[in-house]
């Protein structure tokens, strides 16, 4: 199974391409924080790129048995060898993630699409993200709740 996960200015809105997840909600949360946080410090835009330079790149890896990215391609380039290789660079420095907790080892692909841009701009997307990323969580823990108390009620009957 693959993750597809969008980084925009360093940040990510998760969609798994298969709602195949089971398990534990809070530690997959952890991990996605984890991933948030490790790529929200490694995402900069690079030393030497033209000012005013943008580009997205869609970079694929599989988590190995380690439990650090391997196998690492750009599977969309961004047209700029140097956003390229920063994005490959970023994915290497991830270090130790583990497996996706949530899919119990099913998830071994993973794409990240990450965006580079005026800097200035992106401090300003990164706001916009965090605050769409905590909008989809709280979202997703309402709904758990319904679900829930759903089955709660269908089971008394």
């Amino acid at each position: 199974m693959k993750l597809q996960l969008s980084f925009f200015a360093g940040l990510i809105a998760l969609s798994a391409a298969s709602p195949a997840f089971a398990g534990s909600p809070e530690d997959y949360d952890r991990w996605e924080q984890k991933l948030r946080h490790r790529v929200s410090a490694l995402h900069v835009y690079p030393l030497g790129a033209d000012k005013g330079a943008m580009g997205d790149v869609l970079v694929g890896f599989r988590i190995g048995r380690d439990g650090k990215p391997a196998d690492i391609v750009i599977r969309q380039s961004s047209g700029r060898a140097i956003f390229d290789t920063a994005a490959v660079r970023l994915v290497a420095g991830l270090g130790k993630l583990g497996p996706v907790p949530a899919s119990r080892g099913a998830v071994d692909q993973v794409t990240l699409k990450l965006s580079y841009g005026d800097p200035a701009t992106l401090a300003e997307a990164k706001q916009v993200a965090r605050t769409t990323a905590d909008e989809r969580a709280a979202n997703e823990r309402r709904n758990r709740l319904i679900v829930s108390e759903a089955r709660e009620l269908a089971s008394r009957r």
